[in-house]
């Protein structure tokens, strides 16, 4: 289907997409973290509240609650995400958002099979001030890069990645619980737990691929 549609991109005189968009090595780069960012968030919202409910013991509705300080107070900086990035070099909120993203799910991972709601509370606001600080200024940041006609269509790709970013995060995280879920022979509460840490684990990468991508979006930016 993909191999497809660039075809028909490239020989059709109304495009759909504008593929040229991929061109510039900063946009994708940009796009990619943009897109990752988003995965981390959705994914990691997944897992949490399943965390709690089943190794924690926690009501459905502590499940929820978990994630309202860290969203709230997020919420609340994000005007002065944006105002920093217009002020300040760009680096700063990308590189600063994404580390504290990468902190966020390192601590996670670390204390994966021993969490309390107060842990999950602390880690979560970690990561959800990294997300806010760097999710609208990368895709501005990207979007830079592409002059004329193509601002639209890389426009287009960014808010496509990221309504795409919250299903694939969160099936593959919930994917990668189930498998130690089933596969384990202890309590469904301790395979969860365990499952639970590989799935930070995944989530960290997917941060140092952002700080990647960062870098490599600067470098192709400066190389212009």
């Amino acid at each position: 289907m993909i191999w497809s549609f660039v075809k028909l991109s490239q020989k059709s005189s109304k495009k759909l997409l504008d593929l040229a968009v991929l061109k510039q090595k900063a946009f994708v780069f940009g796009a990619l973290a943009y897109f990752l960012l988003q995965f981390n968030n959705i994914g990691i919202s997944f897992v949490l509240p399943n965390y709690i409910q089943i190794v924690g013991k926690q009501s459905s509705l502590i499940g929820g609650l978990i994630l309202l300080p860290g969203s709230i107070i997020a919420g609340l900086l994000n005007p002065y995400f944006g105002s920093l990035y217009d002020k300040r070099e760009a680096k700063l909120p990308l590189y600063l958002g994404g580390l504290l993203m990468a902190l966020g799910c390192l601590l996670f991972a670390v204390f994966g099979l021993n969490l309390s709601t107060m842990m999950i509370v602390i880690f979560y606001g970690f990561m959800m001030l990294g997300h806010r600080m760097s999710f609208s200024n990368t895709m501005a940041e990207a979007l830079k890069t592409e002059k004329g006609k193509l601002r639209a269509d890389a426009t287009a790709v960014c808010q496509t990645s990221q309504q795409l970013a919250g299903s694939v995060g969160t099936t593959i995280l919930a994917s990668i619980m189930s498998v130690w879920q089933k596969q384990s022979h202890g309590s469904y509460a301790m395979a969860t737990a365990q499952g639970s840490q590989v799935a930070f684990c995944f989530t960290l990468l997917m941060s140092l691929i952002i700080l990647f991508s960062y870098w490599r979006m600067f470098k192709a930016e400066k190389a212009k």
